[in-house]
């Protein structure tokens, strides 16, 4: 191998190499959540939110979700579920509001983020 290539090969894997900052995960005790609607991607995006000193609880989006209301589709919904084995506990977040029709709304969705 010529000097050159071998130059050109370090540097490739110097740069293309990105250094990254792992958690643990616990793979005998995991916590796996459903969501209740097949299809509404429910995980989507996962947060871990800190209530109290001790209580912690998962937030778990699901961005294809059914609204509640009859007239609006996909509005997305959170779903907030307590750090337990039992994979159903988790429950719906009520963030559609039946305000004024002028109010602002926002919307996040899979691919975009609209704001008012």
């Amino acid at each position: 191998m010529s000097p050159r290539l071998l130059l050109c090969v370090v540097l490739a894997v110097h740069h293309g190499t990105r250094p990254c900052a792992g958690f643990n995960i616990d793979e005998r005790f995991p916590v796996v959540k459903q969501g209740p609607t097949k299809g509404s991607f429910f995980g989507f995006s996962v947060a871990l939110h800190q209530q109290t000193d001790r209580k912690y609880l998962l937030l778990a989006g699901a961005p294809k979700e059914k609204a509640a209301l009859k007239n609006v589709n996909e509005t997305g919904a959170v779903y907030s579920c307590p750090i337990t084995t039992d994979a159903t506990d988790c429950s719906r977040m009520d963030l559609v509001s039946t305000s004024k029709r002028d109010a602002c709304v926002s919307d996040v969705g899979p691919r975009f983020v609209v704001e008012c």
